[in-house]
């Protein structure tokens, strides 16, 4: 039995959801939301208290990323790994920086352009506030989130993400100077774990980061075309989900060019 536990957006929930995809294998979706993330029932399973969390066969797993490549080495399929040495260490390169570098970036500008609005109006007391911080179970997340809601996008996390996210599109338009893919010549797990970052910011009206970057608009183009992307959108993303995002995050755009060009 396989077992994944997510939540709809969740961008590492979606990059296993992905890989398992593009692997073809069928699984039990165990979809939370972000509130259940601290329940003690899912801390039982996963004690850092985020997803994804892969069940198969009784065995637990966390870590996207291992996750991801866990799905590709168990599972029969079409190869989510380059064929090539090089290619793969090109592969496994991207998935380190966007574990170390670009998820956090990804993290801070979501928290600091939607979702703390939806903490102020939750928590209008500053011990509910701090409630709320504290249920945060890793001290760096807990700390950041405390200065990107006291600042907004003024918060030096709000900024730096924006900047790593914007080296992200141009490391990107790079790689696929000579790759139809970011790894290579086909689809590899650098796509899969790339995507959701990339739909995020399309998501936050930041596709101008790339309006002048034609392979990374053709890139972005294939991989929503594939069967994977469309079963996601299908499954999780409603038409009505990308309106209410706009309607939460309203136009940042003119904010992130001036954090962008005054931080240059």
């Amino acid at each position: 039995m396989i077992e994944l536990f997510y939540f709809h957006d969740a961008t590492c929930g979606i990059k296993a959801r992905l890989a398992l995809m593009e692997k073809g294998v069928r699984y039990t979706a165990r979809v939370l939301d972000r509130f259940e993330l601290t329940r003690p029932e899912y801390l039982a399973i996963n004690p850092k208290g985020v997803v994804p969390t892969l069940i198969h066969d009784g065995q637990i797993l966390f870590e996207s990323s291992v996750i991801c490549l866990y799905a590709d080495d168990a599972f029969s399929g079409p190869p989510l790994k380059p064929e090539t040495a090089l290619d793969r260490a090109r592969m496994y390169t991207w998935l380190k920086t966007i574990d170390e570098q670009y998820f956090k970036g990804i993290g801070s500008i979501t928290f600091g352009f939607a979702i703390r609005k939806k903490i102020l109006a939750q928590y209008t007391s500053e011990e509910g506030l701090e409630e709320y911080f504290q249920s945060v179970r890793v001290p760096e997340y807990r700390e950041r989130r405390r200065s990107i809601v006291a600042l907004g996008p003024q918060a030096p996390a709000v900024r730096d993400g924006l900047h790593t996210l914007a080296g992200m599109i141009e490391t990107l338009d790079a790689s696929l100077q000579h790759n139809a893919f970011a790894a290579g010549p086909r689809y590899s797990l650098a796509d899969a774990c790339l995507t959701p970052l990339v739909m995020r910011l399309e998501v936050f009206g930041l596709a101008r980061l790339w309006e002048e970057r034609p392979r990374v608009a053709d890139w972005w183009s294939r991989v929503q075309q594939r069967d994977s992307y469309q079963r996601l959108l299908q499954e999780s993303f409603p038409d009505q989900y990308f309106q209410d995002m706009h309607e939460l995050v309203g136009d940042i755009w003119p904010d992130v060019s001036g954090l962008l060009t005054e931080s240059a």
